[in-house]
Protein backbone atom coordinates (compact mmCIF):
# COMPACT_ATOMS: atom_id res chain seq x y z
CA UNK A 1 0.00 0.00 0.00
CA UNK A 2 2.98 2.31 0.54
CA UNK A 3 5.61 2.37 -2.27
CA UNK A 4 8.27 3.25 0.28
CA UNK A 5 7.89 -0.26 1.72
CA UNK A 6 8.59 -1.86 -1.66
CA UNK A 7 11.90 -3.29 -2.79
CA UNK A 8 11.35 -1.71 -6.17
CA UNK A 9 8.58 0.19 -7.89
CA UNK A 10 8.44 2.05 -11.19
CA UNK A 11 6.12 4.33 -13.13
CA UNK A 12 5.91 3.46 -16.82
CA UNK A 13 4.16 4.99 -19.82
CA UNK A 14 3.43 2.71 -22.76
CA UNK A 15 2.12 3.72 -26.19
CA UNK A 16 0.83 1.02 -28.53
CA UNK A 17 -0.89 0.82 -31.89
CA UNK A 18 -4.57 0.18 -31.19
CA UNK A 19 -4.89 -2.33 -34.06
CA UNK A 20 -1.60 -4.27 -34.05
CA UNK A 21 -0.58 -3.82 -30.39
CA UNK A 22 2.94 -3.00 -31.63
CA UNK A 23 4.83 -0.32 -29.66
CA UNK A 24 4.66 3.24 -30.97
CA UNK A 25 7.77 5.17 -30.01
CA UNK A 26 6.35 8.60 -29.44
CA UNK A 27 4.76 10.77 -26.78
CA UNK A 28 7.66 10.62 -24.30
CA UNK A 29 7.06 6.93 -23.65
CA UNK A 30 9.14 5.62 -20.78
CA UNK A 31 10.83 3.20 -20.76
CA UNK A 32 11.42 2.44 -24.43
CA UNK A 33 9.95 -1.01 -24.86
CA UNK A 34 9.51 -3.64 -27.55
CA UNK A 35 7.57 -6.82 -28.31
CA UNK A 36 4.08 -7.89 -29.34
CA UNK A 37 2.51 -8.47 -25.95
CA UNK A 38 2.46 -6.41 -22.75
CA UNK A 39 -0.58 -6.04 -20.53
CA UNK A 40 -2.48 -7.92 -23.24
CA UNK A 41 -1.86 -9.81 -26.46
CA UNK A 42 -3.04 -8.64 -29.91
CA UNK A 43 -6.60 -9.41 -31.01
CA UNK A 44 -7.12 -12.86 -32.59
CA UNK A 45 -4.19 -14.54 -30.85
CA UNK A 46 -2.43 -17.14 -32.98
CA UNK A 47 -1.05 -20.48 -31.86
CA UNK A 48 2.60 -19.47 -32.22
CA UNK A 49 5.40 -17.89 -30.22
CA UNK A 50 5.11 -14.25 -29.13
CA UNK A 51 7.60 -11.63 -27.96
CA UNK A 52 6.48 -10.55 -24.49
CA UNK A 53 7.88 -7.47 -22.75
CA UNK A 54 9.25 -8.15 -19.28
CA UNK A 55 9.53 -4.85 -17.42
CA UNK A 56 11.81 -6.27 -14.72
CA UNK A 57 14.20 -7.64 -17.34
CA UNK A 58 13.93 -4.50 -19.44
CA UNK A 59 13.75 -6.71 -22.50
CA UNK A 60 11.73 -9.14 -24.58
CA UNK A 61 11.06 -12.76 -23.60
CA UNK A 62 10.03 -15.37 -26.16
CA UNK A 63 6.87 -17.16 -25.04
CA UNK A 64 6.01 -20.41 -26.80
CA UNK A 65 2.49 -21.69 -27.40
CA UNK A 66 1.84 -24.64 -25.05
CA UNK A 67 -1.74 -25.69 -25.82
CA UNK A 68 -5.13 -24.77 -24.42
CA UNK A 69 -5.93 -24.34 -20.73
CA UNK A 70 -9.06 -23.46 -18.80
CA UNK A 71 -9.27 -20.62 -16.29
CA UNK A 72 -12.33 -20.74 -14.07
CA UNK A 73 -14.12 -22.86 -16.69
CA UNK A 74 -13.20 -20.56 -19.60
CA UNK A 75 -10.86 -21.87 -22.31
CA UNK A 76 -7.76 -19.91 -23.29
CA UNK A 77 -4.36 -20.32 -24.96
CA UNK A 78 -1.35 -21.05 -22.75
CA UNK A 79 2.06 -19.48 -23.41
CA UNK A 80 5.25 -20.36 -21.54
CA UNK A 81 8.76 -18.97 -21.24
CA UNK A 82 11.62 -18.36 -18.83
CA UNK A 83 14.43 -15.89 -18.19
CA UNK A 84 17.99 -17.01 -17.56
CA UNK A 85 19.98 -15.02 -14.94
CA UNK A 86 20.64 -11.60 -16.43
CA UNK A 87 22.31 -8.47 -15.08
CA UNK A 88 19.71 -5.70 -14.96
CA UNK A 89 21.48 -2.84 -13.16
CA UNK A 90 23.40 -1.81 -10.06
CA UNK A 91 22.44 -0.83 -6.50
CA UNK A 92 24.57 0.95 -3.91
CA UNK A 93 24.81 -1.17 -0.76
CA UNK A 94 27.22 -1.67 2.16
CA UNK A 95 30.21 -3.73 1.01
CA UNK A 96 29.67 -6.14 3.87
CA UNK A 97 26.37 -7.17 2.31
CA UNK A 98 28.08 -8.68 -0.74
CA UNK A 99 31.26 -9.96 0.91
CA UNK A 100 33.36 -6.81 0.59
CA UNK A 101 34.03 -6.16 4.27
CA UNK A 102 36.75 -3.55 3.76
CA UNK A 103 34.66 -1.35 1.44
CA UNK A 104 31.98 0.82 3.08
CA UNK A 105 29.81 1.15 -0.03
CA UNK A 106 29.85 -0.69 -3.34
CA UNK A 107 27.75 -0.67 -6.50
CA UNK A 108 26.50 -4.24 -6.32
CA UNK A 109 25.17 -5.85 -9.49
CA UNK A 110 21.44 -6.66 -9.65
CA UNK A 111 20.61 -9.95 -11.34
CA UNK A 112 17.20 -11.19 -12.40
CA UNK A 113 15.83 -14.53 -13.57
CA UNK A 114 12.42 -16.10 -13.96
CA UNK A 115 12.02 -19.83 -13.58
CA UNK A 116 8.68 -19.94 -15.35
CA UNK A 117 6.34 -17.48 -17.06
CA UNK A 118 2.86 -18.87 -17.80
CA UNK A 119 0.16 -16.71 -19.38
CA UNK A 120 -3.33 -17.93 -20.30
CA UNK A 121 -4.82 -15.66 -22.94
CA UNK A 122 -8.30 -15.26 -24.42
CA UNK A 123 -7.90 -15.99 -28.11
CA UNK A 124 -10.32 -13.43 -29.52
CA UNK A 125 -9.53 -10.42 -27.32
CA UNK A 126 -5.93 -11.08 -26.25
CA UNK A 127 -6.82 -10.43 -22.60
CA UNK A 128 -4.59 -12.22 -20.08
CA UNK A 129 -6.91 -14.27 -17.86
CA UNK A 130 -4.23 -15.77 -15.66
CA UNK A 131 -0.55 -15.08 -15.12
CA UNK A 132 1.98 -17.05 -13.10
CA UNK A 133 5.67 -16.19 -12.77
CA UNK A 134 8.69 -17.37 -10.76
CA UNK A 135 10.88 -14.27 -10.26
CA UNK A 136 14.26 -14.21 -8.53
CA UNK A 137 16.33 -11.08 -7.85
CA UNK A 138 19.77 -11.15 -6.32
CA UNK A 139 22.82 -8.99 -5.63
CA UNK A 140 26.36 -9.87 -6.60
CA UNK A 141 29.67 -8.24 -5.77
CA UNK A 142 31.03 -6.28 -8.75
CA UNK A 143 32.40 -8.77 -11.29
CA UNK A 144 31.34 -11.83 -9.28
CA UNK A 145 29.65 -14.86 -10.82
CA UNK A 146 27.91 -15.87 -7.58
CA UNK A 147 24.84 -14.47 -5.85
CA UNK A 148 25.65 -12.84 -2.52
CA UNK A 149 22.16 -11.78 -1.43
CA UNK A 150 18.71 -12.94 -2.49
CA UNK A 151 16.36 -9.97 -2.61
CA UNK A 152 13.33 -11.79 -3.96
CA UNK A 153 12.58 -15.40 -4.77
CA UNK A 154 9.27 -17.04 -5.51
CA UNK A 155 8.54 -20.34 -7.17
CA UNK A 156 5.13 -19.18 -8.37
CA UNK A 157 3.31 -15.86 -8.07
CA UNK A 158 -0.16 -16.15 -9.62
CA UNK A 159 -3.37 -14.17 -10.12
CA UNK A 160 -5.76 -14.65 -7.23
CA UNK A 161 -9.04 -16.47 -7.87
CA UNK A 162 -10.87 -13.13 -7.64
CA UNK A 163 -8.64 -11.61 -10.32
CA UNK A 164 -9.04 -14.66 -12.55
CA UNK A 165 -12.83 -14.49 -12.32
CA UNK A 166 -12.82 -10.78 -13.16
CA UNK A 167 -10.49 -11.28 -16.13
CA UNK A 168 -12.62 -14.14 -17.43
CA UNK A 169 -15.75 -12.02 -17.06
CA UNK A 170 -14.20 -9.16 -19.03
CA UNK A 171 -12.76 -11.49 -21.68
CA UNK A 172 -16.12 -13.21 -22.21
CA UNK A 173 -18.03 -9.92 -22.51
CA UNK A 174 -15.48 -8.35 -24.87
CA UNK A 175 -15.31 -11.53 -26.95
CA UNK A 176 -19.08 -11.50 -27.40
CA UNK A 177 -18.97 -7.87 -28.52
CA UNK A 178 -16.22 -8.56 -31.04
CA UNK A 179 -18.10 -11.60 -32.34
CA UNK A 180 -21.20 -9.49 -32.84
CA UNK A 181 -19.27 -6.80 -34.69
CA UNK A 182 -17.42 -9.30 -36.81
CA UNK A 183 -20.19 -11.75 -37.72
CA UNK A 184 -23.68 -11.16 -36.38
CA UNK A 185 -23.96 -7.44 -37.14
CA UNK A 186 -22.65 -7.64 -40.74
CA UNK A 187 -24.88 -10.65 -41.46
CA UNK A 188 -27.90 -8.84 -40.02
CA UNK A 189 -27.10 -5.72 -42.00
CA UNK A 190 -26.79 -7.76 -45.19
CA UNK A 191 -30.15 -9.39 -44.48
CA UNK A 192 -31.73 -5.99 -43.86
CA UNK A 193 -30.28 -4.72 -47.10
CA UNK A 194 -31.82 -7.66 -48.96
CA UNK A 195 -35.24 -7.00 -47.42
CA UNK A 196 -35.09 -3.32 -48.36
CA UNK A 197 -34.03 -4.18 -51.88
CA UNK A 198 -36.96 -6.60 -52.23
CA UNK A 199 -39.31 -3.95 -50.89
CA UNK A 200 -38.01 -1.55 -53.50
CA UNK A 201 -38.69 -4.03 -56.31
CA UNK A 202 -42.23 -4.66 -55.00
CA UNK A 203 -42.93 -0.93 -54.95
CA UNK A 204 -41.70 -0.54 -58.52
CA UNK A 205 -43.84 -3.44 -59.76
CA UNK A 206 -46.86 -2.10 -57.87
CA UNK A 207 -46.24 1.31 -59.40
CA UNK A 208 -46.29 -0.16 -62.90
CA UNK A 209 -49.65 -1.82 -62.25
CA UNK A 210 -51.39 1.26 -60.78
CA UNK A 211 -49.99 3.80 -63.23
CA UNK A 212 -50.18 2.26 -66.70
CA UNK A 213 -49.88 5.63 -68.47
CA UNK A 214 -46.62 6.57 -66.77
CA UNK A 215 -43.41 6.50 -68.84
CA UNK A 216 -41.90 3.05 -69.19
CA UNK A 217 -38.68 4.14 -67.55
CA UNK A 218 -38.28 3.87 -63.81
CA UNK A 219 -35.63 5.01 -61.39
CA UNK A 220 -35.23 2.82 -58.32
CA UNK A 221 -32.89 3.38 -55.41
CA UNK A 222 -31.96 0.24 -53.52
CA UNK A 223 -30.06 0.70 -50.29
CA UNK A 224 -26.88 -1.36 -49.94
CA UNK A 225 -25.18 -2.21 -46.71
Amino acid sequence: SDPRDALQWTLERWVTDRATNEPVHCCEESPTFDGEAYLKFPFDVEKRSYRWWDGTLGGVVRLSYAGEQEVQGYSGLLFKGEVEPTKTGVRQVPGLLVGKKKIPQVLAEEWYSNSGIELVVDQRTGRIMNAAIGPRKTLRAPGSTKDAVVLLESKRVEFTEETQLKQVELASADSDRLAMLGTTAPAGAAGLGGVLALAGVVLVVRGRRTEPEAPNTHMMTIPHT
